[in-house]
């Protein structure tokens, strides 16, 4: 009885030693590499103007290269993803014969993509195919301006030159074609810049508008923030557009020109850089408003006073 009872004892451990050396083998194979021949669906995100943004490839691309055991079990149980998702720049598709909607990706171009998309996992040594084709249907579109909500508030004796400036200043916008028709426009997200003294640059996400996609969702905005001096200088005003058989007497015969210029600009500015006139034929009853004539570059928020001058008309 006794010597029974040991032959199973010994004959249980024996087994358990075979299934423990079993599972060994299986691990230690599965963390080797091997070369395996796998096939995938591929699926692109693209920027291709006026058309839709996602496109599966017409067929499965077979892709032969080096990977563990454990991925080609995955791969081939359904346990690992077989459909490749990428994001490809619309220059590197080209458009193909075999459609008007019919785009192609060299297989030397889509390798790196997909690579970059494998990482470790598979390392590849060819692609069965010379290029992989998708169809990229056309889709209801058209550009609109965008519009900025972006509020910019400098420091004292700091001011914006000129207006933000943004990069793209448009989209394409992209829907079913009732929903887009009554798209005029689409605005950033609220910014908001306090006490600014110098450049304000950054990106801004856009505002979302349900059912529709923008060919771009993010825009880079800048303005240019300078700190400013305020200067006066007296000009004398002129007259345009004056019959030859008439004079004009402006009273007072010269105004007070205010503006603003950078700091630290160091060109003066003068009698000749600034010209005031009264257009003859804007002359109002016996009064005209003096506007601008010439003004030299880097002087900014000009104003005029008195804002309004008298004209005194005598026929020579």
């Amino acid at each position: 009885m006794k010597f029974c009872r040991s032959r199973i004892g010994n004959a249980g451990i024996l087994l358990l030693c075979l299934i423990f050396a079993f599972l060994f083998w299986i691990f230690r194979s599965l963390g080797n590499d091997y070369s395996a021949v796998l096939d995938f669906k591929v699926k692109i995100k693209s920027n291709l103007e006026g058309r839709v943004p996602t496109s599966s490839s017409q067929s499965m691309v077979i892709i032969k290269g080096t990977c563990s055991g454990l991925y080609i079990t995955k791969q081939r149980s359904g346990m690992a993803p077989r459909v490749l998702d990428l994001e490809v720049d619309h220059t590197f598709l080209h458009k193909s014969g075999n459609g008007s909607d019919s785009y192609y990706i060299t297989s030397k171009d889509l390798r790196p993509i997909i690579q970059k998309a494998l990482g470790e996992d598979l390392r590849i040594n060819w692609i069965s195919t010379d290029a992989v084709y998708f169809d990229f249907p056309v889709q209801d579109n058209k550009r609109v301006p965008v519009v900025s909500r972006i509020d910019i508030r400098c420091k004292s004796q700091y001011t914006m030159l000129g207006s933000i400036r943004l990069k793209p200043d448009s989209v394409i916008v992209y829907g079913n074609a009732e929903a887009i028709a009554s798209i005029d426009s689409v605005f950033t997200r609220d910014v908001e810049v306090n006490e600014a003294s110098s450049q304000v640059e950054g990106v801004v996400r856009l505002e979302k508008i349900g059912g529709i996609r923008f060919s771009d969702n993010e825009i880079y905005y800048h303005a240019d923030v300078r700190r400013f001096t305020e200067n006066s200088v007296k000009v004398n005003v002129n007259v345009t557009d004056a019959p030859s058989n008439v004079s004009v007497i402006i009273v007072p015969s010269a105004v007070s020109v205010t503006y603003r210029e950078v700091f630290g600009r160091r060109a003066k500015t003068g009698f000749s850089d600034l010209q005031v006139a009264v257009d003859f034929n804007k002359i109002s009853g016996s009064f005209a408003i003096p506007e601008i004539h010439k003004m030299p570059d880097g002087i900014f928020d000009v104003s005029i006073d008195p804002p309004y001058v008298q004209c005194v008309v005598n026929n020579n």
